[in-house]
């Protein structure tokens, strides 16, 4: 199992991206950074991003990157370059593991179907928790339903998913790719796997 690292850098993301593109090019390294913004990850602290929003606080990019990765970039922000910008380590934590939480309601079979193909099997690591889904059959709303109060077949479920951070960011984008699924931002719970 891969080991990860977020790291929290005190430039703007476009700044980190050439900086990562620098350092890739100049020292022939491969890097595979994951920004948290991007991806669906939460970032500590929403006080902190309302603040950098109304240009009150320096800004803060939140990236992940494999833990040999995320010491190599630590290393390189570190040491002096010439024209290189001065960018500051605000953070450097290391990711146990990841969670989010997910809810749908769907009006059609084949859509429950998709649902259920997403949710099973889930990749090695990922655990369901509080997993709930009920499915309802009205014969008495067939018919068109648009505007209707019933509709004559229901999913409906909600459940949260836990387990190695790459498993559950694809878990996830491929969730959220699924019709009426409402996925919410990835929690990173730290410390070491």
């Amino acid at each position: 199992m891969a080991s990860f690292r977020e790291l929290i850098l005190g430039a703007e993301r476009p700044v980190i991206e050439a900086y990562l593109a620098g350092l890739e090019q100049g020292e022939g390294v491969r890097l595979h950074p994951v920004f948290n913004e991007l991806r669906g990850v939460r970032c500590e602290g929403s006080v902190e991003r309302l603040l950098e929003k109304l240009h009150l606080e320096a800004p803060e990019t939140h990236l992940i990157l494999p833990a040999d990765e995320a010491a190599h970039l630590v290393r390189a922000l570190g040491g002096e370059r010439a024209g290189a910008p001065r960018i500051a380590v605000h953070a450097d934590r290391g990711i146990r593991e990841a969670t989010f939480t997910y809810r749908f309601r769907v009006y059609a079979r084949p859509d429950a179907a998709a649902i259920r193909q997403g949710l099973a099997p889930l990749p090695a690591g990922v655990v369901a928790e509080g997993a709930v889904a009920r499915e309802e059959e009205n014969p008495d709303a067939k018919g068109p339903e648009l505007y209707a109060p019933l509709h004559a077949y229901v999913y409906a479920g909600q459940g949260r998913l836990r387990g190695p951070l790459a498993a559950i960011l694809d878990v996830r984008d491929a969730l959220a790719a699924l019709p009426r699924m409402d996925v919410d931002e990835i929690a990173l719970l730290f410390g070491e796997p």
